[in-house]
């Protein structure tokens, strides 16, 4: 136990037992990591597909279909299982305390509350603040990442693409912090590695590659590159990875208002060896319907994949964008025959108010599948072009919706 003054009250956080599981370390598997040595390295990147099963749900929310697809994420080999379960709970020790903290009010802001309009602007200057649970948060960076610079510096990037570019590859052997670049300590890693959030993110961008192979092998396409257009693309890395992987080398169309995720790019692309033709857009808000106007007027054509993976999800009230509009003037932009695809997290996810409480992840409004399926409906979008796809980790819902 560790007691703690707030405002001369006693904060009890369960958190030594938290402590002794995440250090608690054995040897490897040796199984899961010769399967993991299997695996090739194409790059100084992992561009590896994991091996996908799926099933069909009975029930399909009235969806086109609902489809469950069963990942093996291959990062997850680097560690054995024990150390892996140990992680996990852990993880699910703190959410359970910053729920019951997050109900008394204890966090500096409310999931689900407005602080910023459709610009990004503040409502209130004076309602800026850290999200989430500060003292858990603390005990998490400080007490179990031991104060890691290399953890506290990625908790700073939150919530731009960087900081998910390190889920997506964990085994990046460097970052940013205030001391300039650093070496990512091995606890950082393995917790990016092996976290809740961190196997969602890759099994998302999975089914990014599963979904644009599956539209490559059953459209017929003509021999001109592929159209795909990222909104609130970020770094735009699972999209370049996607492409890599697939061995396509399609026109990106990369819109995103945070200049130096798009400036990444390129390097990305270098370093990837994708070869494709790249055009970046950073001076249109996606949430105006003025402005996606604008963009389709600046394009004179519709591409064929629209993916607003990154981004959907932050739609809502937190920041005063109605979804169902954003997805329309965002279909209205894709060519006939194409697919557009989004990701949203499920408010039955596991862990949540690790995610957005302990880690302080902000502005994402979680959702139903039935949430989802008003949502299109309201777009005026009929949902049997609408295909839902659930991960097995349980974090992300991913919609397919074809015109």
């Amino acid at each position: 136990m560790k007691l703690l003054k707030i405002n001369n009250e006693r904060v009890t956080v369960k958190y030594f037992t938290i402590t002794l599981l995440f250090f608690m370390s054995n040897f490897m598997d040796v199984v899961r990591l010769e399967k993991f040595d299997h695996l090739s390295r194409n790059t100084e990147d992992f561009i590896i597909s994991p091996i996908i099963d799926s099933e069909t749900l009975i029930d399909n929310y009235g969806f086109r279909s609902v489809r469950r697809l069963k990942f093996d994420d291959p990062y997850l080999y680097l560690y054995s299982q024990q150390e892996l379960n140990q992680l996990r709970l852990s993880e699910t020790e703190l959410s359970l305390q910053a729920e019951i903290r997050r109900n008394k009010g204890e966090w500096l802001r409310k999931p689900r509350t407005v602080y910023v309009d459709g610009q990004g602007n503040y409502v209130n200057k004076n309602e800026k603040r850290d999200w989430g649970d500060p003292i858990l948060s603390d005990i998490f960076f400080n007490d179990i990442l031991q104060g890691s610079i290399s953890a506290i510096s990625w908790k700073k990037m939150i919530p731009s693409a960087n900081a998910l570019s390190y889920f997506s590859d964990p085994t990046q052997p460097t970052i940013i912090s205030e001391q300039g670049l650093i070496a990512v300590d091995d606890l950082t890693k393995k917790w990016w590695t092996e976290c809740t959030d961190g196997e969602a993110i890759r099994n998302r961008n999975a089914t990014l590659n599963y979904l644009v192979e599956d539209y490559i092998i059953n459209n017929e396409l003509d021999d001109k590159p592929l159209d795909w257009m990222s909104l609130g693309c970020g770094t735009a890395l699972p999209v370049i990875k996607s492409a890599v992987n697939l061995g396509i080398e399609p026109n990106l169309i990369l819109v995103d208002k945070d200049i130096d995720a798009l400036e990444q790019t390129e390097t990305l692309a270098k370093q990837l060896f994708f070869n494709g033709n790249i055009m970046k857009f950073s001076d249109i808000n996606i949430f105006s319907e003025n402005d996606m106007n604008r963009l389709s007027e600046v394009l004179n054509f519709k591409p064929k994949i629209i993916d607003l993976m990154g981004i959907f999800e932050y739609t809502g009230d937190n920041i005063r964008v109605n979804p169902s509009k954003f997805l329309r003037n965002s279909y209205s932009l894709l060519d006939d025959g194409g697919m557009m695809i989004f990701g949203q997290m499920l408010d039955t996810r596991p862990n949540l108010d690790f995610a957005l409480g302990v880690v302080g992840w902000p502005f994402i409004h979680v959702r139903s599948i039935n949430d989802l399926k008003q949502i299109i409906l309201d777009a005026g979008i009929d949902l049997s072009k609408a295909e839902l796809f659930l991960p097995n980790d349980n974090v992300y819902s991913v919609v397919k919706i074809k015109k």
